[in-house]
């Protein structure tokens, strides 16, 4: 019986302490959840994130093994020592070098945050995170041509505008003159007008050859580049001066306008396009004469009070709006990042250095040369 007894109660005891620990699983998970992962939410995940794309010096926050296996640091946590583990010493900015985030925390997340640590770091984030979405958004979808409505009778944009205008019940507008149609054309190519004599002319032989043989006749003039070398202007924010409220001239922006205007004049490819004013000198280095291509690099603003009162300053704002503007001339996609971390800048700027160290950089052929100190 003695014995009998002392086995019921070892497994009281046992199961006592499997409740015991039950429970403060159950707390370590609220706690995690409810005050954690808020926070690295917050100011981690930007950074440090599957979810973001961004997993700076290859650590990643939104898993346990993330952390656990840490980045170039190594471990990012050491469960139980607070004082050991990089994340803390980070968001107490307690290391120069290791300041994350740039801005510190509220001492009472920093708190929270060596709480959760001292108490095993409780994590049960253990699937892998998904990363951002790659073909969901509709502009990185491939071209699909749709069935033209209709039968084939009207041009296929006539054909999809007569549906839309069916479905709200209206009608088309009255087909244009001749008149309207030459000067419709002349503005939409050239950006002039038409000279009366032109638009007697065409208004005295209409037809649908003459219209065609005007077209083409307008598309190999020169003043077809000039006018739509102006919307490529404006996607890359090109000027003759520098912009900013001293909007110095640029004396040499000139040769890399009539590239752009020679390049549309002589329908170049638009692959070709690209890769000449990105690179033009490592793509054909023998082509001598396009290194006025690479203006792209050097036509954005020029900020001079930036420029000589925060050099530093000025060279991360001056890298990230390169980059942003070639992502959104050429993917018309922005980039994930921020002034605020001119590490990041400097990391998507590394081949632009490493051409720099070779004295081939095109940066430092546009400071040289082309636009009188924009790089």
């Amino acid at each position: 019986m003695r014995h009998g007894r002392i086995f019921d109660l070892a497994l009281m005891i046992v199961a006592v302490m499997g409740m015991a620990g039950r429970v403060r699983a159950d707390d370590s998970a609220e706690f995690f959840h409810s005050q954690v992962e808020p926070i690295l939410r917050r100011h981690c995940y930007e950074c440090h994130s599957h979810a973001s794309g961004q997993m700076e010096n290859g650590l990643a926050l939104d898993w346990k093994s993330g952390w656990t296996t840490g980045g170039k640091r190594g471990p990012a946590i050491i469960p139980e020592k607070p004082e050991e583990s990089l994340l803390i010493r980070a968001v107490e900015h307690r290391d120069p070098d290791l300041k994350m985030p740039e801005e510190k925390l509220a001492q009472a997340e920093i708190d929270v945050l060596i709480q959760w640590v001292r108490q095993g770091a409780f994590d049960d984030r253990v699937a892998a995170p998904q990363g951002p979405p790659t073909d969901d958004w509709w502009s990185l979808k491939p071209l699909v041509a749709p069935p033209v409505p209709g039968e084939g009778t009207l041009h296929p944009i006539d054909a999809f505008i007569g549906v839309k205008l069916a479905e709200s019940a209206l009608s088309p507008s009255p087909e244009a003159t001749p008149r309207e149609r030459i000067r419709r054309l002349y503005f939409d190519l050239t950006g002039l007008p038409p000279a009366p004599d032109e638009v007697a002319r065409f208004e005295a032989d209409p037809s649908e050859a003459a219209y065609l043989q005007l077209v083409d006749q307008l598309l190999a003039s020169p003043r077809y580049g000039e006018r739509w070398a102006r919307h490529w202007f404006d996607t890359i924010h090109f000027a003759d001066s520098h912009g900013y409220e001293h909007d110095v001239g640029r004396d040499h922006a000139w040769p890399y306008r009539d590239y752009v205007i020679d390049a549309l004049n002589t329908d170049r490819p638009w692959a070709t396009f690209i890769r000449q004013q990105l690179a033009v000198d490592q793509f054909e280095p023998e082509s001598g004469h396009l290194i006025p291509a690479l203006g792209f690099l050097g036509a954005g603003t020029f900020d001079y009070s930036t420029y000589a009162t925060g050099p530093v300053t000025f060279d991360y704002l001056d890298r990230d709006d390169m980059l942003t503007q070639t992502m959104a001339a050429f993917v018309s996609t922005t980039l994930i990042s921020s002034i605020r971390s001119p590490r990041r800048i400097t990391t998507l700027c590394k081949p632009c250095s490493r051409a720099s160290s070779k004295g081939t950089s095109a940066m430092t052929l546009i400071r040289g040369s082309m636009l009188s100190g924009r790089g």
